[in-house]
């Protein structure tokens, strides 16, 4: 026979699993078709979406303005750019993001309960604030990670060379005319 006392322990512990699995599980976004029909070579379906949303803030892109196909071409860079870091520079990057994907991770680093998806970019703007001004090191280095690798990806297109004044890389063998 089932007594109160064990009633309330076994409901604890249900509890408790099911806490825990929420903590623990992957975020259920809805990815982009755009997203999820290309072969990505070193992110995620999950990781690709996620950068997308920081793409998104940092670069101040509407959600209108951004087109599937300007996105795309950011992230299929960021993925080929990922192929030639170190191991362990791709796999601190790769553990940041997939770590980011999960509540529990989102609520540690983001102090966030929504999914990223359900953010508004001033919502996500908020939270990249929150990490650069942090104290904590590693909000910090995550901030200054993310913005330098989506910078460096920016600034790698020759149609954003104009805005930080770059005339382009040199013409060696040319003569002047």
């Amino acid at each position: 026979m089932l007594s109160r006392r064990k009633l309330f322990k076994y409901t604890l512990i249900a509890g408790g699993l099911v806490s825990v699995g929420f903590l623990v599980k992957d975020s259920d976004k809805q990815i982009p078709q755009f997203l999820a029909q290309y072969e990505w070579q070193n992110l995620s379906k999950a990781e690709a979406f996620l950068l997308l949303l920081f793409v998104r803030v940092m670069h101040d892109y509407p959600d209108e303005e951004m087109t599937e196909q300007t996105a795309l071409a950011q992230l299929i860079q960021i993925d080929k750019l990922l192929g030639f870091l170190t191991v362990s520079q791709r796999d601190e990057l790769l553990m940041l993001l997939n770590i980011l994907e999960t509540n529990m991770g989102r609520l540690l680093l983001a102090k966030r309960w929504q999914d990223w998806d359900e953010l508004t970019q001033s919502q996500i703007n908020s939270v990249l604030k929150e990490w650069r001004g942090s104290s904590i090191q590693l909000l910090n280095t995550t901030y200054t990670g993310i913005k330098e690798l989506l910078q460096g990806v920016w600034y790698a297109e020759a149609e954003h060379w104009s805005a930080i004044g770059y005339p382009g890389p040199p013409q060696i063998g040319r003569p002047d005319v």
